[in-house]
């Protein structure tokens, strides 16, 4: 009664997201002490978040409650367990290798970062340069190759490291194709800017920047990505 309940009130595809399976209930670690209990609820969230978002949490606030309360109803657990597993810990680890070898996961390696650096350079910036859904994008190209990815931070740094270096190369494309007389006459104007105060500076700026647009603009085409 009490799961029957919980679902009507989750509804279906809530229930189908977060509802182990007789194969995956095969997993969880054994026995019914309070240890125990933890470490199965433990790996139960880990496994479903994963299977969902393509990662493991790393924080409890990540977990909807609802679907901690009903993977803990499911189980039979006390839900207020999950705040006192820790998935960083030797046991959340080992956790997360079983789960790995279940989905078909590895974690990612240099090279593999490397790679992933090339695809947002070549498949998602030209069409996103300030990589606003990079991050999603990232973590779906990881799940794809059956990748766990780094974590979050890592990732965040690696984004923000490939926006710079295709807004450097996409700049560097443009200086290439300017006159000589174009590239000059920029280099003038940059030469002669004096120094001024930090009032100042942001308007100077955008003054420069119109006037370096004046130099461009007559070289260039637009089209509806960007300049060519």
């Amino acid at each position: 009664m009490e799961l029957h309940m919980a679902q009507s009130w989750l509804g279906d595809e809530f229930h189908d997201r977060w509802t182990l399976s007789a194969d995956e209930l095969t997993l969880l670690p054994g026995m019914t002490d309070k240890g125990r209990l933890r470490g199965r609820l433990g790996f139960a969230i880990q496994l479903k978040f994963m299977q969902l978002h393509g990662r493991f949490p790393e924080r409890h606030a990540e977990v909807d409650p609802a679907a901690a309360q009903w993977l803990a109803t499911q189980l039979h657990s006390p839900v207020e367990l999950w705040s006192t597993y820790e998935p960083t810990s030797r046991q959340g680890q080992r956790h997360q290798r079983t789960i790995r070898e279940y989905l078909g996961f590895r974690p990612v390696t240099v090279n593999d970062l490397r790679v992933l650096a090339q695809w947002l350079n070549e498949e998602v910036l030209p069409f996103d340069p300030q990589a606003r859904h990079g991050l999603d994008r990232a973590i779906d190209w990881c799940r794809a190759q059956g990748l766990e990815p780094p974590a979050m931070d890592h990732l965040q740094r690696i984004l923000r490291s490939a926006v710079h270096g295709f807004e450097a190369g996409h700049h560097d494309r443009i200086h290439a194709r300017l006159s000589d007389a174009s590239q000059t006459a920029i280099d003038r104007l940059l030469a002669t800017e004096e120094p001024d105060t930090a009032e100042s500076t942001d308007s100077k700026n955008i003054e420069l920047d119109c006037r370096v647009l004046d130099v461009v603009s007559p070289e260039r085409t637009f089209t509806g990505t960007g300049v060519h």
